[in-house]
């Protein structure tokens, strides 16, 4: 665009019977601009609108929005003799003739391939035309044809385009406390011959009592896996069902342990996100992400999952493929998803956490995000959401995991390896308000089995000590309600109940987890959000491993593990947001002997 429209515009003088500018020769411009003139200068003999009485003055709607259209499209370029004649607001005339140049200029740029107009653009241009349509029509514009020339805009404008968008996060945290969290695990172990409370059996006393004879091969290569998932030496194991003949269970069993220090080195790292979002209708959407980082999850430097960041993520920062997925509608009801690499049911569902889902400007902690029960199996599959009118929306999605699907071999592919089938229900009986109800079965092999997405304690996340296969049932209820301007409350409660997948094993486990959150907008200053979150981290209430000889149950009153984060969210810009915060985790891994844990972080994240 000209210096000379720059200057005209920003002297709320747009002359919009620029028209001329594209109507051919200098004696037709110079002509109608002479006819603008006269009809701006004509007495209104009758008036169905106040609004028609009135120039339109660059503080209107309409002044604005045909601005934004001369700059994206360079509508219009002056007057012949190069001036604009433009000290006042703009008659109605003016407005409309300035108004009809773009049209022309647009449907031009398009049918030549020279341009992509935005969905809010053409919004604008069918306000506008409406609006103005009595000036066009008295200008000689085609006031019958406006409406299917805008129409035309929409069916025909686009061209195949990708757009990129980033973001960049930096990270300055540490975890603090004292001593690591140690895993709560059993509340009685039942032998053949015997049944003992593992705060004081020992190994010795287990060998004086049991008959080897009467536990099968199948039951001691079973046991020795899951006392190695515990954390016993394999090299110490007995030739029996998995036990060392020395040495006290409760150091493994009850969290009695002596612990390393946790890991507080304060670290600064990093995460990096390129987005490649292609179009090929402009309905449509193919997302390919690249992703590289090297920001360490805190689940070993403290000793339990609750203490990860919501935005972890360690590559080395090498770059890789975090996301690779296709939206595209079906009809006008249906918008449908195919993913290969990265797709997330939260991609597909929405998780009903508006101030606190994204991992880059929402919730520090990952507990903290969403409710835990949408995270499982996931990355290849597919799913839809279908409107049901205003208030409800239906999802459902298949997705596998992205490890197995290209993966021929048994127990992988699409339907025999890791999964995740799921359904959710929205309903908004205000515009301020959202409910969704999620349900999700999911299969796990053994060494993959993740009850809680990592965010609870170890054996709420895997009881089986990556020894056993595990199918589950999920539910949750999330809500968000927006109180007024200023504050947000929200919050959920899941709920898993999982059984083993073994012909020689039986055994049954239940997980609840719940969370409140609030976000008080604007605090500070605009676009600032100060965000708490409090809850129950996912905890194993129940569960039971029966070996057939063996039988292991876990402690039905353990303790119960809490979470709360505080956070300020501070916008520098439109582009760089500041983050400063720390969330507290208590009795971590269900064990109020365990010490409190807590993660300090300052994340930084800039976007574009």
């Amino acid at each position: 665009m000209s210096k000379t429209v720059r200057t005209f515009l920003s002297g709320a003088s747009v002359a919009l019977g620029a028209t001329v500018a594209f109507s051919g020769t200098a004696q037709a411009n110079t002509e109608l601009l002479d006819q603008i003139n006269s009809y701006s200068q004509d007495d209104i003999a009758q008036v169905n609108s106040v609004f028609q009485l009135s120039d339109v003055s660059p503080s209107d709607w309409a002044f604005d929005a045909l601005r934004n259209l001369v700059e994206n499209y360079n509508c219009i370029v002056g007057y012949p003799d190069g001036t604009f004649r433009g000290s006042r607001p703009l008659s109605r005339y003016e407005f409309a003739a300035g108004l009809n140049a773009c049209l022309q200029q647009i449907e031009r740029m398009i049918q030549s391939g020279t341009s992509e107009v935005t969905p809010e653009d053409l919004a604008a241009l069918r306000r506008l035309v409406n609006e103005f349509e009595a000036e066009l029509a008295t200008l000689g514009a085609r006031v019958d044809d406006l409406e299917g020339r805008v129409e035309f805009l929409e069916d025909n404008q686009f061209s195949t385009t990708t757009k990129l968008g980033g973001e960049v996060i930096f990270n300055l945290g540490g975890a603090f406390g004292e001593e690591k969290a140690s895993p709560l695990a059993l509340d009685s172990i039942e032998f053949p011959g015997g049944d003992f409370d593992p705060e004081t059996v020992t190994f010795e006393e287990l060998f004086d009592v049991v008959d080897y004879q009467d536990i099968s091969s199948e039951e001691r290569e079973l046991l020795k896996e899951f006392f190695v998932g515990l954390g016993i030496d394999e090299d110490a194991l007995g030739f029996s069902f998995g036990l060392g003949d020395d040495g006290d269970l409760q150091d493994f069993f009850t969290g009695l342990a002596d612990n390393d220090d946790i890991d507080d080195e304060i670290t600064f790292s990093n995460r990096v996100r390129l987005n490649l979002d292609t179009s090929f209708t402009g309905k449509d959407r193919l997302r390919t992400r690249l992703e590289a980082g090297n920001i360490t999850a805190f689940d070993d430097a403290t000793g339990v999952d609750s203490a990860r960041l919501g935005f972890d993520t360690d590559n080395g920062n090498d770059v890789e493929i975090g996301k690779l997925f296709y939206r595209f509608p079906v009809g006008d009801n249906v918008t449908a998803y195919v993913g290969a690499v990265g797709m997330g049911i939260d991609d597909i569902f929405d998780a009903t956490s508006p101030y606190f889902e994204s991992s880059g400007s929402g919730a520090l902690s990952r507990f903290g995000r969403f409710n835990p029960i949408y995270r499982g199996p996931d990355g290849a599959g597919a799913g839809f959401n279908f409107d049901l009118g205003e208030r409800f929306t239906f999802s459902a999605a298949y997705l596998a995991d992205d490890g197995d699907v290209n993966n021929p071999e048994e127990k992988n592919g699409l339907f025999n390896g890791n999964y995740t089938a799921g359904a959710q229900l929205d309903f908004k009986p205000a515009d301020d308000i959202m409910f969704s109800a999620f349900y999700a079965n999911r299969y796990q092999k053994a060494g993959d089995v993740n009850l809680s997405g990592s965010t609870g304690s170890v054996i709420a996340n895997d009881p089986t000590f990556n020894s056993l296969a595990v199918s589950s049932n999920n539910f949750g209820l999330q809500g968000s309600w927006l109180i007024g301007d200023k504050f947000n409350l929200g919050g959920w409660v899941g709920y898993t109940t999982a059984d083993i997948e073994d012909p020689n094993v039986t055994g049954n486990f239940d997980v609840w987890n719940w969370a409140v959150n609030a976000a008080l907008l604007d605090v500070g200053g605009e676009g600032n959000v100060l965000g708490l979150i409090f809850g129950q981290t996912p905890k194993l209430t129940s569960g039971n491993i029966d070996f057939g000889q063996i039988e292991v149950n876990y402690n039905d009153d353990s303790d119960s593990s809490y979470l709360a984060e505080l956070q300020y969210r501070y916008k520098l810009n439109d582009n760089i947001t500041i983050t400063p915060g720390a969330y507290v985790v208590f009795n971590p891994n269900q064990n109020d002997d365990n010490d409190t844990v807590v993660v300090g972080s300052v994340r930084t994240t800039f976007s574009f």
